[in-house]
């Protein structure tokens, strides 16, 4: 029984693991990333806290400028820190602008290092990153429950050669200011192996598809010819169907992730992933339930909305194009439902801010493609990499895959271009939302 004698946090742990086997030795990827979820919860009978060792408060060690030239890297301006092991180090600093970042450099970090990262006192909705020393984002968090102070936890079961934490601004507003933080590291903690993630592409239609905390919706059955009457056969339909499954495949190719149609035997003891293809929106093409760091929900739903297509089909883009646009909306989604963050390369599969060209371009995880600046104002994110930590697979394919399909983007994307130059002039209209 709940008792109100008191209050304490409770974290909703959210991980990531996985290793790389390379040929010629072994490569390990990030391990668990914890986003933090906090909730209010009544807590009893708790006893007394041991007393962690604490560090004197570390303040910024030197000058940096407050840059927006793409040149500038605020990664060599961090901040040595040195952190206590198993116990509390202070660290204070000020964001001096909207667009200043503060690194701090936190060294090595053993196997099995578990780092909370604390945020107080701002009042500033600032943002927190956690970079590896390739800039490769591990987690972001902008804010805590009904607070505006990030917070984070971090867990790595191999060693990190160099981490760093990075404040900045709000994406969402034009907030900075002085702030307070304290990392708390301790070790020890099993590791949780990957896990198969099953993903069923669902065209058959629902009465009820919810996404996240939305009011459900009813969508009918995906039908070609809902996007343009000339593709009135059902061989027209089970052909894109069949184009979006071989597509998706390829994006996901090497990670740990199977998928079906909804009208296939799904194997016994899976959590599942739903995909749904049907439906309209004023705002997006596609919509998925979070960003889930970690993949904690293997249970997730998303959509991709089939009819803002349809518009497409009197550009002059074939049955084909049509297909490729619907996966990468998909793989895009699903992206997000395996921890994800947007990013601002056009031929990246969680690129924001697509064009007509470049959504219907066929799209694969880009190695080093930059955050979105409405995600955080530095850092790259491998999406390959970051999924393959929570689902584990076949590096070698998925190294494979994506330089094919980095070779034929270039020509693909030039071939759309083309053909869309001799019908419209509309290749580079903006999309909605994904």
């Amino acid at each position: 029984m709940w008792g109100n004698e008191g209050y304490r946090f409770v974290a909703c742990i959210i991980y990531l693991r996985g290793q790389k086997l390379l040929s010629g030795g072994t490569h390990f990827g990030w391990g668990m990333i914890f986003f933090v979820a906090l909730g209010l919860a009544v807590s009893m009978g708790c006893g007394t806290t041991p007393q962690l060792p604490e560090s004197e408060p570390v303040t910024p060690s030197q000058p940096r400028p407050d840059s927006l030239e793409p040149s500038f890297d605020p990664f060599e301006y961090s901040n040595p820190v040195e952190l206590v092991t198993d116990g509390m180090t202070t660290i204070s600093g000020r964001v001096q602008s909207a667009t200043d970042i503060e690194v701090w450099d936190l060294g090595s970090i053993d196997a099995g290092s578990r780092l909370v990262v604390d945020v107080t006192g701002s009042n500033n909705n600032l943002s927190i990153g956690l970079f590896d020393q390739d800039r490769q984002v591990m987690i972001i968090n902008h804010n805590r429950y009904n607070s505006p102070d990030p917070y984070a936890v971090l867990q790595v079961p191999q060693n990190v050669k160099e981490l760093y934490l990075a404040v900045s601004s709000d994406p969402s507003e034009a907030s900075f200011g002085d702030y307070t933080a304290t990392i708390t590291h301790n070790g020890n903690m099993d590791i949780t192996d990957s896990q198969l993630q099953v993903v069923v592409l669902d065209f058959a239609g629902s009465d009820s598809v919810r996404i996240g905390n939305l009011d459900p919706i009813a969508i009918d059955a995906f039908q070609a010819s809902d996007l343009t009457p000339d593709w009135n056969s059902s061989d027209d339909t089970a052909a894109i169907k069949q184009a979006v499954m071989q597509h998706m495949q390829r994006m996901y190719a090497g990670l740990n992730v199977e998928f079906y149609f909804d009208d296939e035997e799904i194997p016994a003891g899976q959590s599942v992933t739903l995909v749904y293809f049907g439906g309209s929106d004023p705002h997006n093409v596609g919509l998925s339930s979070s960003v889930d760091y970690g993949n904690f929900h293997r249970d997730d739903t998303a959509i991709v909305y089939t009819l803002n297509f349809g518009k497409y089909t009197t550009y002059g883009y074939d049955a084909q194009d049509i297909a490729a646009g619907l996966a990468n909306v998909a793989a895009h989604e699903l992206g997000h439902l395996l921890g994800l963050n947007h990013s601002d390369d056009v031929a990246d599969v969680m690129n924001v801010s697509p064009t007509v060209a470049t959504l219907l371009t066929p799209k694969y995880f880009v190695s080093t493609a930059k955050l979105d600046t409405s995600v955080f104002a530095t850092g790259d994110q491998d999406g390959a990499d970051r999924v393959y930590n929570t689902v584990g697979g076949n590096w070698n394919t998925v190294e494979d895959v994506r330089q094919t399909s980095a070779e034929t983007y270039d020509l693909l994307s030039r071939d759309i271009n083309a053909r869309a130059a001799t019908t419209n002039d509309h290749a580079q209209e903006p999309c909605l939302a994904q």
